[in-house]
């Protein structure tokens, strides 16, 4: 019955076609109907109850047909354990990865966790940097999109702007979102379009930066 078996294996006294056509197909049946009933029905339980006692009344009635003893029996259900162990086991799925990687660049540090948990709660990765200088430094990994201040001290947000795009990092593969506590009229007329994808009012709304990160991020 057991295919490639070990030298140890069990055998029964019928072939593997006699005992699947009587036994294994009707059980596999009222099985797969058992896990559909209970995923969807409320009645599940009452109806598979009935449906293995025709099953075990069909059992009962194979065995004696079949002229398997209950020692025969007993080696038919050692020989299933003895498959499901020889089965390898199925690998769980892996856990889904983050959404987008996303490098916020502020230099209040209040700001930048409050932008960091808004992203997180999107399912993105977050790298923080507190200036421009510290951003460049990171630009050794890749991002979907970068959240940039644009009033900063030393290095302000558009300079550093300027210096990613110089660094290679093009509109289209990396988009650069302007975020600003000034009016965004005032704060779109000093954003070239070569410089910055889009530009968004602090505290920023968690729908509305959904709403852009895919329209950006979507290739």
């Amino acid at each position: 019955m057991c295919q490639n078996p070990h030298p140890n294996s069990i055998r029964l006294p019928i072939s593997k076609q006699t005992l699947s056509r009587h036994l294994l197909e009707p059980l596999t049946d009222i099985m797969g109907t058992f896990w559909k009933l209970k995923a969807g029905a409320r009645k599940a339980d009452s109806m598979t109850v009935e449906q293995m006692k025709q099953f075990m009344a069909h059992f009962e009635s194979s065995c004696s047909d079949l002229e398997l003893s209950g020692a025969d029996m007993l080696k038919f259900f050692q020989c299933i354990a003895e498959q499901a162990t020889e089965t390898p086991s199925i690998a769980p799925p892996s856990k889904p990865s983050k959404w987008l990687s996303i490098l916020v660049v502020d230099d209040d540090e209040r700001v930048r966790e409050f932008h960091c948990k808004i992203l997180q709660s999107l399912d993105c990765s977050v790298s923080l940097a507190s200036n421009g200088y510290e951003a460049l430094g990171m630009l050794c990994k890749s991002y979907d999109a970068i959240l940039m201040d644009i009033q900063m001290p030393g290095m302000d947000g558009i300079e550093t702007a300027m210096k990613i795009r110089q660094h290679g990092f093009d509109p289209s593969t990396t988009p650069i979102i302007a975020i600003t506590a000034n009016p965004l009229e005032e704060v779109r007329g000093k954003c070239q379009a070569s410089l910055f994808n889009e530009c968004m009012q602090k505290p920023m709304d968690i729908s509305q930066l959904q709403k852009t990160l895919e329209a950006l991020t979507t290739r």
